[in-house]
């Protein structure tokens, strides 16, 4: 199974992936332009990694912003409504893992390399890797 992890936010979106279930590795960043354009922008981005969307079976785990005590965040509902759209618009199977913390350990990761835009790719990677390492890359 190959696994695409997003780190969503209101004006990048950062994507990572893994084809393995055990590793993942940051891909890209889109700019978010609105839920069609997002839809277009990430079918490409899978295409260009994976190959055809209706080739691989893809799950996809979307960072969700909680709070420290768990709590979810007020971007946490904007999270979980770019979630259900790329269920139903990808029609794959859509996951949630915690983000806390992702793009503090993101910039300590970037820290001293140059394009800190990368640094949604890179959040994407560490919600992803969490994700795999917490489930054991289900398959």
């Amino acid at each position: 199974m190959t696994y695409l992890g997003v780190d969503y936010g209101l004006a990048r979106i950062g994507l990572a992936i893994s084809e393995s279930g055990v590793l993942s590795k940051p891909i890209c960043i889109i700019q978010n332009k609105g839920d069609k354009k997002n839809i277009v922008a990430i079918k490409e981005v899978i295409t260009k990694y994976c190959g055809s969307m209706s080739d691989i079976p893809l799950c996809i785990v979307v960072g969700l912003p909680l709070y420290k005590d768990g709590n979810e965040s007020e971007m946490s509902c904007e999270a979980r409504k770019f979630g259900e759209l790329l269920a139903r618009d990808l029609v794959s199977m859509v996951e949630y893992q915690n983000e806390y913390l992702s793009s503090s350990t993101a910039t300590d990761i970037m820290r001293g390399k140059k394009g800190d835009k990368s640094i949604d790719a890179v959040a994407a990677a560490v919600i992803l890797q969490n994700y795999l390492d917490n489930n054991g890359g289900k398959q």
